[in-house]
């Protein structure tokens, strides 16, 4: 697992950003954990300013997208029982999902932080 924090000061930072890989050598039981596991860390996820906890989970180039809304206390799109991966990030439609994903926590972290610094990649 790995998250993406925003720093808020030197000594604060929360998560916004929540990255489940699935080692691809995992059963489709383990999908079943895997998606518990990313409920557990969205819902956990001690991110008091930030409306929306953005996740992913990734076995390969598929990828299943989940959304916490901390003030209605709801996860999207609603648990299925596993992992159920809807996007290949290695074709338009899954690399388009990733980038909305990725702007929309940016626009949240510049409302909390307006003069953040962000890298820029590509050319």
């Amino acid at each position: 697992m790995m998250a993406i924090h925003l720093k808020i000061t030197p000594t604060t930072q929360f998560p916004v950003f929540i990255l489940l890989l699935i080692a691809p050598d995992n059963t489709p039981v383990t999908y079943k954990d895997a998606e518990v596991a990313m409920l557990e860390l969205l819902k956990e996820a001690d991110a008091p300013n930030i409306k929306v906890i953005h996740g992913v989970c990734v076995y390969g180039l598929q990828a299943a997208f989940y959304q916490y809304d901390r003030e209605q206390q709801v996860v999207s799109p609603e648990p299925q029982g596993h992992v159920h991966f809807d996007l290949d990030l290695a074709t338009e439609s899954g690399a388009k999902r990733f980038i909305e994903v990725a702007e929309h926590v940016e626009q949240m972290c510049r409302e909390l932080v307006p003069d953040l610094e962000l890298p820029t990649f590509g050319s």
